[in-house]
Order: structure tokens, then C-alpha cells, then sequence
């Protein structure tokens, strides 16, 4: 059960994480069309028109190159965090093998206390019917 919470945990880092980068795409794709609509508008319309829009492209190309730090950091922390789930997974599996070692030599324990117990069984019978024969 362990391990599938992981799983569903990597999911959910990794879909988290295609789901910015998607809403990042289209951020971006928005915001090249509107610099796209004002550099037109730059050029039908006299000088200060243009410097303003050359301004708001710069401003809109910060924006997104800080997005796109801001994913960038996003995509590191997920692939940190599934590292980290990844490590957890394996520490899991190890202590399930070695849960699965203890139960295999504790079984092969029962079964020679089991091989005992019948030999001693047999032996207090034939010591009763010695017994019995005796008297």
C-alpha cells in the first residue's frame, strides 16, 4: 500500500508540474500576441506610441522570463521531491525484503520446533506402549 502512495504521489508532482508548465505555454502565448498587437499599433501611430510600446514589451518579457524561472524552480522541487519519494520506495522494498527474510527463517524455526514436537510424540508413544507391555 505503501508503494502505491508513492506512486500516486510521483503522479500528482509530475501532473502538478505539466500543469504549470501548460498554464506557462499559454501565459506566454498570450503575452506574445499582445506585444505582437502593440508593435503594430507602434507603427500606425506617431513616435511616443512606439517608445510605449517597446516599454511594455520589455515589461512583458521580464514577466516572463521570471515565470519561467519561477518554473524552472517548480520543475527542480518536483524532481527533488520524487528523488526523495524514490529513496522512500526503496527503503520500503529493503525493509520488506528483509521482513520477508525473518519470516522465511522464523517458518523454517516452526517447522523444526513442528519436526520436534512429532518426533516427541513418537517417542512418549513408544515409551507408553513399553510401558503398557512392562506392566
Amino acid at each position: 500500500a505503501k508503494v502505491t502512495e508513492t506512486q500516486v504521489a510521483q503522479r500528482d508532482v509530475l501532473e502538478s508540474v505539466q500543469r504549470t508548465n501548460r498554464s506557462l505555454q499559454r501565459r506566454q502565448e498570450e503575452m506574445e500576441e499582445m506585444v505582437e498587437m502593440r508593435v503594430m499599433a507602434a507603427k500606425v501611430e506617431a513616435k511616443d506610441v512606439t517608445v510605449a510600446a517597446l516599454e511594455l514589451a520589455v515589461a512583458l518579457r521580464a514577466e516572463l522570463k521570471e515565470s519561467s524561472m519561477a518554473a524552472a524552480a517548480a520543475e527542480t522541487k518536483a524532481a527533488a521531491e520524487v528523488r526523495g519519494l524514490m529513496d522512500e520506495r526503496d527503503s520500503i522494498l529493503a525493509q520488506h525484503s528483509a521482513l520477508a527474510a525473518t519470516s522465511a527463517a522464523a517458518l523454517v524455526q516452526l517447522q523444526d520446533v513442528q519436526t520436534l514436537f512429532i518426533d516427541s510424540n513418537a517417542r512418549n508413544g513408544t515409551l507408553e506402549k513399553e510401558k503398557h507391555t512392562a506392566l
